[in-house]
């Protein structure tokens, strides 16, 4: 184990003092089981971002898309538990993108 001295503000020290205050847990117990939930936070928040770069990467190789809004008359009334008002309307139709409009988007230089 690895020794390390914290500064902490008083009003902090304060604040996690009351909230551990008749827990059983000491100020110390707190203080690692915080530092040990943020770590994996960001560990899962790297992930996320990882899996969502590999997503947008596999949607720009195959070069072509659907709009979020040319999906939401199909998806998002599913999702409430309607049915949408054009059944024969499919997710994106009339949306599809081709990839050099999505580059030129992300660039900020969409025609």
């Amino acid at each position: 184990m690895v020794r390390i001295s914290l500064e902490l503000a008083d009003d902090l020290e304060t604040r996690i003092a009351d909230l551990v205050e008749g827990t059983g847990q000491t100020l110390h117990q707190f203080m690692i089981a915080a530092i040990e939930q943020a770590t994996e936070r960001a560990v899962l928040g790297g992930r996320l971002r990882s899996a969502s770069l590999e997503a947008e990467a596999d949607a720009l190789r195959m070069g072509e898309t659907y709009t979020a809004d040319g999906c939401s008359t199909t998806w998002l009334p599913k999702l409430a538990g309607r049915n949408h008002a054009d059944p024969g309307r499919r997710c994106g139709a009339g949306r599809q993108l081709s990839l050099q409009h999505l580059r030129r988007e992300r660039k900020g230089t969409s025609q």
